[in-house]
């Protein structure tokens, strides 16, 4: 029987016709969506792919990268729906008006696995794919949370939350060790799935039992580095917190009528908190609604506030800086201590495109006349600390969580806790939240140390060093929430030392790879 290029003998499991592929990959796409939070079927990741990468062993490149396309669609859309909601309700524009710019984002994002697809066509079909075709997928994630300002919502890694000792290997690798195992596994089984007969079969089998091996290894890893948490070594030093989730509705958050209320819900909660006799109060990003760094009645109260519990607080404000072009605002993190009052600072770095800044403003300036809610933020000048009395904090606000270099440079400049300060009310009652949260608790096991997390609706949570959430409140509620973390745990992680190595390597592995892929197509198409 004569086969062309992308042509493979029938098998049980081959995907024909048009109608079967599409049915294959949109399912998968659903099926992984399902790995996430809320729902957090972590299991179902190892095979939610199965279908996807079925259909791409018996296809050409372009069909590949079109059905990827559809596998991103069903995925992205299926998970991030509630921009419909943030931009259709806290933009003004409604919800049908708010549709496109989720469907545009999707289709930017489902170009990476569109990429893979046309990748993987006609490499799933060499000895050996899964750990090419595992690399190539996590170095398209990876230029998917840098390209463009960057967009590292759940990554496939990120679907192993419910798996404590499989997630305790991101403190060498990132979260990108965990898409990397997850793939492996979904190709290898994919692998005895679609090859029929004795063919292969040692191949197989040898790349199966290497993916085991792989997951045994970072689960005994984890198990060990549980165990020795718990054991006690060292001489850490314990910080008791209180976290104060004041749960104010965004409707009305930044209405000045309203602002002498939100304050002192926030000193009431934190005057309660006192009880319990905690060394630091945090609040959330923005939970105070003016400009604190300026003397007004408002401010004193804070600071009054701050003076007479006697606690370190770390909370949330709008800034601004003057200079010879005017005002910048800025999103702002202080610390007020009961003696000196405002101390240090840290203005938010990462902004969030379209929400809190315009990129290409002189290109994209009909985005303020369409969204009014578009704002006009500047970013932070330096990764700067926190001073808390001998211990140093390093603060991320809301979507800077997300970006796992930020906090690992903060905790490699000599952090010795993270503080994640957000507002998650722009989600409403969706996904969101769940899913921000997640991925914030990653940053706490990849360098190593607590995570302090205050949100305005929540979920607040305090995280110890091990990922473990020790204390959480809810979604939607007024909560205070209390706890003790010990700092000093464990020496500075890998993942701290020398980041991303795990993923550079992956990254040259599969540059190779795919060089070879085309040399090799280019001389089997010399005439």
């Amino acid at each position: 029987m004569k086969f062309n290029r992308y042509t493979l003998p029938e098998g049980k499991y081959r995907a024909e016709g048009a109608a079967k592929p599409l049915l294959l990959t949109v399912s998968s796409g659903l099926l992984m969506s399902a790995g996430f939070p809320p729902l957090s079927l972590s299991w179902i990741s190892w095979f939610a792919l199965i279908p996807f990468l079925v259909s791409l062993k018996y296809t050409s490149p372009g069909k590949g990268f079109l059905l990827g396309i559809v596998w991103g669609l069903s995925h992205f859309i299926s998970l991030i729906y509630w921009i419909v909601w943030v931009v259709g309700y806290y933009g003004g524009l409604g919800t049908l008006v708010a549709i496109w710019p989720m469907i545009l984002l999707c289709s930017y994002l489902s170009v990476f696995p569109g990429l893979f697809g046309a990748i993987a066509a006609p490499l799933s079909r060499r000895p050996y794919p899964a750990v090419s075709l595992s690399a190539i997928w996590v170095s398209l994630e990876y230029l998917r949370a840098n390209v463009l300002t960057g967009f590292p919502w759940c990554l496939i890694g990120y679907s192993q939350g419910s798996y404590l000792s499989l997630i305790q290997i991101a403190d060498v690798t990132g979260v990108y060790g965990l898409s990397f195992l997850v793939l492996m596994a979904n190709l290898s089984l994919t692998g005895f799935l679609a090859r029929g007969g004795s063919t292969g079969v040692l191949a197989r089998s040898l790349e199966t039992a290497f993916t085991a091996i792989l997951i045994f290894s970072a689960m005994a890893y984890g198990h060990e580095r549980l165990s020795r948490f718990q054991s006690g070594t060292g001489t850490p030093k314990v910080i008791k917190a209180a976290l104060i989730q004041g749960n104010i509705d965004q409707s009305v958050k930044w209405e000045k009528s309203y602002q002498l209320s939100t304050i002192e819900k926030y000193i009431s909660l934190s005057n309660k908190a006192l009880a319990s006799k905690p060394e630091l109060i945090v609040w959330p990003e923005t939970a105070v609604p003016f400009f604190l760094q300026e003397e007004s009645e408002l401010s004193q109260r804070v600071i009054s506030a701050v003076k007479m519990g006697g606690v370190f607080l770390v909370t949330g404000s709008p800034a601004y800086r003057r200079s010879e072009a005017g005002l910048s605002y800025l999103n702002r993190a202080y610390l007020v201590k009961p003696e000196e009052g405002l101390s240090d600072y840290y203005d938010k770095v990462h902004l969030v495109p379209f929400g809190e800044y315009v990129p290409l403003k002189s290109v994209l300036s009909f985005v303020n006349r369409l969204v009014p809610a578009a704002g006009d933020f500047e970013s932070g000048a330096s990764l700067s600390l926190l001073d808390l009395k001998g211990l140093k904090a390093g603060t991320i606000i809301c979507f800077e969580a997300i970006f796992p270099d930020i906090s690992r440079k903060l905790i490699h400049n000599g952090a010795d806790l993270l503080l994640n300060l957000t507002n998650d009310a722009w989600f409403g009652k969706t996904s969101a939240p769940y899913q921000h949260a997640a991925m914030a608790r990653f940053r706490a096991i990849e360098n190593r140390v607590p995570l302090l997390r205050a949100a305005n609706t929540g979920f607040s949570m305090i995280v110890e060093a091990t990922g473990e959430i020790i204390a959480a409140g809810d979604i939607f509620t007024e909560e205070i929430i209390e706890g003790e973390v010990a700092i000093g745990s464990y020496e500075k992680s890998f993942y701290t030392r020398f980041g991303d190595i795990f993923i550079f390597i992956l990254i040259i592995f599969a540059i190779l790879r795919v060089s070879c892929l085309m040399i090799r197509n280019r001389v089997n198409n010399q005439p």
